[in-house]
């Protein structure tokens, strides 16, 4: 397979991104649902970006939560998540991003997310991350600067949660938890700038009970490589298939593995 150019990839978030913040407010419900729908603008974005990765479609198989396609963990894959936190794009809340993680037979290989809202572009390859101010559509040359938080202390610690679908107990449980032992946990209804936050030094930690793999694949890479710690919830390592999140500063880590698993 041709190399994945970074800026092909970084190009598609930009686009869709641009897409997004001019049909908030003019997307329809494309399935209707009381907690949980998509919108047609979430079909806008998942196509631009197919469009966009196309040149390498020989290759490279593409994953999303919108167009759907095979989980391989072998070859090259795409995983993309066209709009991850639905659900606050369409009440106008700023915590939704568009999320594209390259995956070389299982691991993670590249990560772009693109927060349009807040104007910010996220980016990490094998070795680091990097995180640019988006003007005018353009991501700065220049990356800013941001690394998690260094409290080492659980109980004064931010923390976020996120649902579990089809399993609001295993959520409640984890609140309970985290309400016991942290500063006022949220449910952040958005796996992937949580995440973000973490890497930034916004939150000191987010568990996520249940994510499917767009939800994390691209930023479990960034935080990983912004100095940050990301395990499943008993432990094991993280990949993008992982079936639970704990993505923290480090320096709680092992602290809230053990609360969440006592």
């Amino acid at each position: 397979m041709r190399s994945i150019d970074v800026e092909l990839v970084r190009a598609a978030a930009l686009t869709a991104g641009h897409a997004l913040l001019a049909l908030q407010g003019d997307a329809k419900k494309a399935k209707k649902s009381r907690r949980d729908f998509v919108t047609t603008a979430d079909y806008r974005s998942d196509t631009i970006i197919r469009s966009h990765l196309a040149d390498f479609s020989e290759d490279l198989a593409i994953y999303s939560e919108e167009g759907g396609g095979e989980l391989a963990t072998k070859g090259a894959l795409a995983i993309v998540d066209a709009l991850d936190g639905t659900v606050n794009y369409w009440y106008g809340n700023r915590t939704w991003a568009v999320s594209i993680a390259i995956v070389q037979n299982g691991k993670a290989a590249l990560g772009v997310i693109y927060a349009p809202q807040v104007e910010r572009l996220y980016v990490a390859d094998e070795h680091r991350a990097t995180k640019h101010r988006v003007e005018n559509g353009e991501p700065s040359v220049l990356p800013l600067s941001f690394h998690p938080t260094n409290n080492a202390n659980l109980k004064e610690s931010r923390v976020g949660t996120d649902w579990r679908k089809g399993d609001p107990e295993e959520v409640f449980r984890i609140l309970r938890i985290l309400n016991d032992n942290t500063v006022l946990p949220r449910i952040l209804v958005c796996c992937t700038m949580p995440m973000m936050h973490v890497a930034e030094g916004k939150l000191d930690g987010y568990v996520h009970p249940g994510p499917m793999p767009e939800d994390h694949a691209a930023a479990g890479l960034i935080v990983q490589n912004a100095g940050g710690r990301v395990t499943e919830i008993d432990g094991s390592p993280w990949s993008p298939f992982s079936k639970t999140v704990v993505a923290t500063n480090g320096l709680i880590h092992d602290q809230l593995l053990e609360v969440l698993n006592r």
